[in-house]
């Protein structure tokens, strides 16, 4: 708000979006910083990822279940040999439910609910599909970028563009395009060379976001507020 930025010592904003925001509607115009999460960048990730679909996160409106329920059958309709892992719960599961009944994709659409062991899915997951309605800075966007894997999402402010680079290393669908995303997910099925390039392009640049990256930032700013 405008009263916090007017006496706060010092504003973090998790994006650089949401710095700009604050540097163009406040008249504060120093001690804003943005400080992203942190990753941890494992190793050992295997070149050859599984036939896998991953979408992680809470299964409701704000999240896009309900857009992604129209997507699921048109993908794994013509990807046969394609699995889709949604790892979460929620309110919308029984949207996801009806989908899997209907087209009798029992085999072919797995609802794990909330897992402790997301990184054992991501490690093998081909492809990430988010459809968020909007989002912060999505930390499962960031992971799976860890794990090398590309990601197709909306293009929602406010930290999907500085995560996903189009044509890089994912997709950035216009909202809500869901015909358009449709036909990316289905062109990285089928197009491995495209989905290689991209999980190479999909772990550069993560240096700024690993653990001693985020915490020399933080050590620097609070060195700030209590030395001046």
């Amino acid at each position: 708000s405008k009263l916090t930025a007017a006496f706060a010592d010092y504003i973090v904003t998790l994006t650089e979006r949401d710095r700009q925001n604050y540097l163009e509607k406040t008249r504060r115009k120093d001690r804003i910083t943005a400080i992203a999460n942190p990753v941890e960048v494992p190793e050992g990730i295997p070149g050859a990822k599984e036939k896998m679909l991953v979408t992680v996160g809470r299964l409701e409106y704000g999240k896009g279940i309900d857009m992604l329920a129209e997507i699921i059958p048109k993908v794994l309709g013509k990807a046969k040999d394609w699995r889709w892992y949604f790892l979460g719960d929620g309110e919308c599961r029984k949207i996801l439910e009806d989908v899997r009944r209907h087209y009798g994709l029992e085999e072919r659409l797995i609802l794990t609910g909330t897992v402790k062991d997301v990184e054992s899915y991501l490690r093998r997951a081909a492809v990430f599909v988010t459809a968020s309605r909007s989002e912060g800075f999505p930390l499962c966007v960031l992971e799976a970028r860890a794990y090398r894997i590309p990601c197709i999402a909306f293009d929602v402010p406010e930290g999907l563009p500085e995560l996903i680079h189009h044509g890089i290393n994912g997709f950035l669908i216009p909202p809500f395009d869901t015909d358009s995303m449709t036909e990316k997910i289905l062109r990285l099925i089928e197009e491995e060379p495209l989905r290689q390039r991209f999980s190479s392009a999909a772990a550069e640049g993560l240096e700024e976001y690993r653990f001693r990256e985020i915490l020399n930032r933080w050590l620097e700013l609070l060195d700030d507020v209590f030395c001046c």
